[in-house]
């Protein structure tokens, strides 16, 4: 989906202005402070970026502020962050959505959901994804419908991620959407997990992708940092309660 860049262009210009050191607006401030009285006396300044590129519903949504999400939803909703620090990756192009999901503030994904679900990051990834990544199950939840089955840049989806990060909650949420579907290299979640070691996610993918992906994902192991004996043994149990020959 189109991405939406924030713009200065506004009445309200670098020049007139009270802005900190950082470049905040007494509106970004007061959302970065949940102050609700102060945004909405200042909603006038929405739209404005500070120098990170951050527009106060970011710090909302960073924070978890939602009478405050709310009153800027109207003006501020499908900007985007040039360029956002998460705890594990830099992403370019975040959205609102994004840094809720990976703060886990499940109410204010609910509120921007509606706007936002389906805005992709520059490699294409989804709040989906970084909810995955992060292992924020109930956020992964919210968005598997929205969001599910979409692919980034390499053809990887959310399961794949959440695969690759070991977290077995997200991957079990994302069994019915996500399963079977590989990257552009062909991999799939199975042999994402496999290569990573991760060995309980892989446990849970074996059902669904042992058949299909279960040499592809051995030989994975072997060149990353699995443990090829315990997956050997865990991808021939599986096919042997399939009856199916190794």
């Amino acid at each position: 989906m189109p991405l939406v860049t924030l713009s200065t262009s506004t009445d309200y210009t670098l020049a007139t202005l009270d802005r900190d050191h950082e470049g905040n607006t007494p509106l970004i401030q007061a959302a970065k402070d949940g102050n609700c009285a102060a945004v909405l006396a200042h909603l006038r300044e929405a739209g404005c970026i500070n120098r990170h590129g951050m527009a106060a519903i970011h710090y909302a949504a960073e924070r978890g502020h939602l009478q405050i999400i709310e009153m800027l939803l109207p003006a501020e909703a499908r900007k985007v962050v040039p360029i956002y620090r998460f705890a594990t990756s830099v992403w370019r192009n975040v959205s609102a959505l994004m840094i809720a999901a990976s703060r886990g503030h499940v109410a204010a994904v609910r509120l921007l959901a509606p706007r936002e679900a389906g805005i992709q990051n520059l490699s294409l990834q989804t709040a989906l994804m970084r909810a995955a990544i992060d292992g924020r199950a109930d956020i992964v939840r919210e968005l598997r419908d929205l969001e599910g089955t979409t692919f980034d840049m390499h053809g990887e989806t959310a399961l794949m991620y959440a695969a690759k990060h070991g977290h077995v909650d997200c991957v079990r949420l994302l069994l019915s959407k996500e399963r079977t579907l590989k990257d552009l290299n062909g991999w799939s979640a199975l042999v994402h997990a496999a290569y990573f070691g991760k060995l309980e996610a892989a446990a849970v993918l074996a059902p669904y992708e042992a058949m299909q992906y279960g040499h592809l994902a051995l030989s994975q192991a072997n060149r990353g940092c699995g443990n090829s004996q315990e997956l050997q043994r865990l991808i021939t149990r599986t096919r042997a309660n399939a009856c199916v020959p190794v």
